[in-house]
């Protein structure tokens, strides 16, 4: 099976390694996919999405993910689903990860592109407390708020 990430631009978002596979504009606006991988400890804050939901497939790796706290553990093959309006976060909990998440209806995968800058090589970065004034800066058009910390 090809890498995901050797077809498409990556780059840097919130210490991790991130690319769009499929941008709201070639969906008809359906959904957005984004593949993403990072390492032990990448914990994006609590947020809350008005307008989309959310869905994680975990590729490699284990996450704990959290939604109106209570908290799930998945493996490989393992799917969440995140319903908007509803808080959530979630946590690398092995030395990697890697997941598709996808948003419906598209558009939030732009804030990923806007909150990020181009990868310089195929590493990945070391998990890094995320950078709540980057957040804060880039996300109010996205109507997702910010409820807590990470995890």
């Amino acid at each position: 099976m090809p890498d995901l990430f050797d077809e498409v631009d990556t780059r840097w978002f919130l210490g991790s390694r991130m690319a769009v596979v499929a941008p709201a504009a070639s969906t008809g606006g359906a959904y957005g996919v984004m593949v993403q991988e990072a390492t032990k400890g990448f914990s994006p804050p609590l947020h809350r999405h008005e307008r989309e939901d959310d869905a994680y497939l975990v590729l490699e790796g284990e996450v704990t993910f959290r939604l109106n706290g209570e908290d799930r553990v998945v493996g490989p093959g393992g799917f969440v689903f995140l319903p908007r309006g509803i808080p959530h976060t979630f946590r690398v909990e092995s030395e990697t990860a890697r997941w598709i998440e996808i948003v419906s209806p598209g558009g939030f995968e732009q804030w990923h592109l806007d909150c990020s800058e181009p990868a310089g090589d195929s590493g990945l970065p070391p998990a890094a407390p995320a950078d709540i004034d980057q957040i804060l800066n880039t996300i109010g058009p996205y109507a997702t708020h910010i409820e807590g910390p990470p995890m």
